[in-house]
């Protein structure tokens, strides 16, 4: 744990960047170490680097430990150290801290945190609601750095069920694993689920009743999912190449999105999803269309071939 050399040196003709980041993390990331040569070229006297280092520590000190004033690989270590021999400022400020850059959402710093194991400073319901937030934010990185760590043992077996439906209804789970196939899903997610039941996962999903696999790659609709009360299911832009005949057993569906797919042909049996009000299957190379669509009496939109 060491400063390699003092990054920035903000003067009146450059507080424009110290108003677009609020970290030295984000500063560092922003001038991409771009400073570094310059600096060499400069030549500083060590006992001037010196000071520049104290005087960070300093002002780090005197603002309460507020990690944004130095690199969090120093200022968190550091802030772990103090609370350790027992400083009481820093024993308050070290679960708040980590909570307010998880919030900030940047994520190199996220991934660091996660990494070092500073989760176990916050509680299972904080550690949850942070994470849960970070995930529906859709980032693919941060999720498979969260999904196949170890971090989920931080968490309740309820968090982690919801964490884990997130992922998979989201598609999120099949973006981070794209070699896997979705017919093997489930039996993944039960697995890694090792104090819930399958059944208490299909509680949650058919409580849930929206299934986003969109832009995953996908090439049919497995036969599992009929086991959830599925409402909306949304396949676009995929590689599916028939709608297999059973899927007129979704007796609950409301919403079904197929477009941009390979699809050539519709089964007669569409006509018994009876409360279905959304059937988007444009940009399909469709040519013929069954009679049974007539039977969609609930149907509020049909988007069809363009």
């Amino acid at each position: 744990m060491q400063c390699r050399y003092l990054l920035l040196d903000i003067t009146p003709s450059n507080y424009s960047l110290a108003n677009r980041v609020r970290s030295i993390d984000e500063a560092k990331d922003y001038l991409n170490h771009s400073q570094e040569r310059e600096i060499s070229r400069r030549e500083l006297h060590p006992e001037t680097e010196f000071w520049g280092h104290c005087s960070n520590l300093q002002a780090w000190a005197e603002n309460d430990y507020d990690s944004h004033l130095l690199d969090s690989k120093l200022a968190f270590p550091l802030l772990k150290q103090l609370a350790k021999l027992g400083d009481p400022i820093a024993k308050q400020k070290i679960a708040e801290q980590i909570e307010v850059r998880f919030r900030e959402g940047y994520i190199p710093v996220i991934k660091y945190l996660l990494r070092e194991a500073y989760l176990s400073y916050l509680t299972q319901e904080q550690t949850g609601t942070l994470l849960l937030d970070l995930i529906e934010r859709d980032n693919i990185d941060l999720s498979e750095t969260l999904f196949k760590g170890w971090i989920l043992r931080f968490l309740n077996q309820e968090t982690v069920d919801q964490l884990v439906l997130y992922l998979f209804t989201s598609g999120m789970y099949y973006k981070i694993n794209p070699n896997s196939n979705i017919e093997t899903c489930f039996d993944d997610i039960y697995e890694r689920l090792s104090n819930s039941g399958k059944s208490e996962l299909l509680n949650f999903l058919n409580q849930n009743g929206k299934i986003q696999l969109s832009k995953t790659g996908i090439t049919s609709i497995p036969k599992d999912f009929l086991t959830i009360q599925i409402r909306e299911l949304y396949l676009s832009e995929n590689s599916i190449k028939e709608l297999p005949e059973w899927i007129g057993e979704f007796s609950e569906l409301e919403v079904l999105d197929v477009s941009k797919n390979k699809i050539q042909a519709i089964p007669e049996s569409i006509g018994n999803l009876k409360r279905l009000r959304i059937f988007k299957c444009d940009w399909n190379p469709i040519k013929i269309f069954p009679e049974s669509l007539r039977n969609l009496r609930s149907l509020e939109i049909l988007s069809l071939n363009k």
